[in-house]
């Protein structure tokens, strides 16, 4: 069984029954007037194609960065201006429960998460095996486009408290009370991965977890794929050598599965966590930040 929510009734904002529902419960409740259901894609393309029925499609990219004077996206956190704009759009409110899903086992949903944890909406859920689980249980799907009245009555106010940022990261690095997750590719951690950064290497000190450790294995080849059971996440995270009372700061590349790792370490009941969220398109590209091979 997993760790999901078993009824609408349960509001406790952070603890794990809060964070992961089942594809069975949200059946249950799309049509309750105080859940929202959100799609948060690679490509927009796959919404309209097919979505779960009445889900809104996310009107910005997965990453939810900001973009920079060029109008590309940047390494860094979405801005407020237009997180403004994406909740408007969306039509969120106050009172409502946001329920986002993807395509890609949770990692733009979590995302999608953590940054609402950013800017103060904490009541986000995470559909656990996401789009894949809910076509394979068969529940009502629709490509039919979904609106809703635009317009939100939401305080945004950008917390720093899961954020860490270059300047603070390069001064503890330097102490002992500060651990580095990071999530990517054992060969992106090691330096054999060609990637598009100018260095390659991992943040010394820094534990390697691939993110996709922390999945179940799919029944069959591109099946769902839903976070493992709290023990093995809880057996995973001292096999690696992480600390209970310690920072950990998160982060990959563009630190989306540093999202990810962190929304684990909030199931885990690990509250100093932070993500770096410049990440390696940042640190990998300068040239006085220490890296190992």
């Amino acid at each position: 069984m997993h760790y999901l929510i078993d009824s609408f009734a349960a509001k406790c904002c952070g603890c794990i029954m809060d964070m992961l529902v089942s594809a069975e419960w949200l059946n249950e409740h799309r049509n309750d007037p105080e859940v929202k259901i959100i799609e948060a894609p690679w490509k927009p393309e796959g919404y309209a194609r097919a979505h779960i029925e009445g889900a809104l499609l996310l009107p910005w990219h997965p990453y939810l960065k900001t973009k920079d004077e060029s109008g590309e996206r940047s390494p860094h956190l979405i801005a407020p201006e237009d997180y403004s704009e994406i909740v408007n759009e969306l039509g969120v409110k106050r009172k409502e429960r946001l329920i986002v899903y993807d395509e890609y086992h949770g990692l733009f949903a979590t995302r999608f998460w953590w940054v609402f944890q950013c800017y103060g909406f904490t009541n986000v859920s995470v559909l656990n095996g996401g789009w894949q689980d809910w076509l394979e249980k068969g529940y009502p799907i629709s490509a039919k486009p979904e609106t809703v009245e635009p317009g939100s009555d939401i305080e945004i106010s950008l917390s720093k408290q899961r954020i860490i940022e270059i300047e603070e990261l390069k001064i503890r690095l330097e102490g002992s009370d500060l651990q580095i997750w990071d999530a990517r590719r054992n060969a992106e951690y090691v330096g054999t991965e060609e990637t598009s950064n100018r260095r390659v290497g991992h943040i010394p000190g820094a534990i390697n977890l691939n993110w996709t450790d922390l999945l179940e294995e799919p029944a069959f080849e591109g099946g769902s794929r839903k976070i493992k059971e709290i023990d093995e996440l809880r057996r995973l995270f001292d096999q690696a050598g992480f600390q209970m009372d310690r920072t950990i700061a998160c982060h990959c590349q563009a630190s989306v599965r540093g999202a990810f790792v962190s929304f684990v370490l909030e199931m885990l009941g690990h509250r100093d966590h932070r993500v770096y969220d410049a990440a390696m398109a940042e640190w990998a590209n300068l040239d006085d930040t220490p890296l190992e091979t």
